[in-house]
This record gives structure tokens, sequence and C-alpha cells, in this order.
């Protein structure tokens, strides 16, 4: 059985290529649940190390998030501090496990990672997560302006406590956690 429908819309050239459109979409939700892949949405919990998924494509180096859809680097480098412009070309020249594409992620993004239910002294970090370099105090860049102040800040969020502060770009210094997924927002 075909899932595709045919729909047929007066004044419309190409009817054909928006059914064929339509069909696409409605296969590929089929393949995505014939492959057990979760649909990555942000509107689900997804508890301990089920959550995460340690990508043997990047050198197991990289971690797919299940909960959000996103891929993180496994290993942050937490050894250096960049003001956020330098944030910014670290990710964007990263390689890892032989793959670009590395953004700074959005303040929203960078806050899944934290689970506020865990007990400090520990980083905020779920349960049975896979990351490495990530067990003290850390701030790291946000993608994220704060658009009310001229000139523009930049969110840093703090992976021991929670706290996320604004700060000026060109002074601050801080660590990097890149991301790969798509982006709404490539400012940089």
């Amino acid at each position: 059985g075909s899932l595709c429908f045919t729909t047929r819309r007066p004044n419309l050239k190409n009817a054909t290529r928006g059914s064929a459109l339509l069909c696409a979409g409605l296969l590929m939700s089929t393949v995505h649940a014939q492959t057990a892949q979760p649909i990555p949405a942000w509107d689900h919990v997804i508890t301990g190390a089920a959550r995460f998924v340690v990508l043997r494509d990047f050198g197991n180096d990289a971690v797919l998030d299940q909960e959000t859809g996103l891929v993180w680097e496994r290993s942050p480098n937490t050894s250096a501090t960049y003001p956020y412009y330098g944030a910014v070309q670290y990710c964007l020249n990263l390689s890892v496990g032989g793959r670009k594409g590395w953004r700074v992620p959005s303040i929203f993004e960078l806050s899944t990672l934290l689970d506020t239910t865990i007990a400090p002294p520990a980083p905020l970090l779920p349960a049975g997560h896979p990351f490495r370099n990530v067990s003290k105090v850390l701030w790291f860049w946000s993608s994220t302006q704060e658009v009310n102040n001229v000139p523009s800040f930049q969110w840093g969020l703090n992976t021991m406590d929670g706290t996320v502060l604004m700060y000026y770009p060109t002074t601050a210094g801080m660590h990097a956690w890149c991301g790969r997924a798509p982006s709404a927002d490539s400012r940089h």
C-alpha cells in the first residue's frame, strides 16, 4: 500500500510536485519509524544512560543527545578559554571524527544539558552522561546575544550551578562546548 495522496488544486501548475513532496514526507516518517530512530522533540524526557549515544562514526568523540537531537563534543576543551569570537572560530575550525560543521550552541541548546535535580558540588549534567572534562566549575559561551544593551552581550552558562549570565564578548574568557545541529541563527 502507498501512503501517498494526490491532491488537486485549481490554478496550480505544480500540483504534481506538491503531491510528491507530501508523499516524500510521509515516506520519510515511515522509514524513520521502521529504523526505530526517535524523531527528536523537545517535549519529552529521556532519563539515564539511554539519553546519550556515543557515536562510533565520530571516533567515539561525539555524543548524540536523543532527547534533543543535538550532537555534542564528548570532551570539550576545558584547558583553553576564549573571548566569544575566539570560541566561534574554535568551533568553526573544529574537526571531530573527521567531521566539520561544529558551532557554538544557543543558550537554550546548552541549557538542555543541565539537570537541576543533581545535588552540588557535582556538575549539573544528567546521570549516566558520557561527557569528559566537565567535572569542575566551567563557564561556556552560547551564541545567544542579549540585545538590550549597546554594545550587546553574549549569554554564558555555568555547568556547576546552572547560572546563566551576560558577558561582554571581547573581554570575558570562557570555554567552548561545540555542537552540531541545524542553526536558525548564524550571526557570528
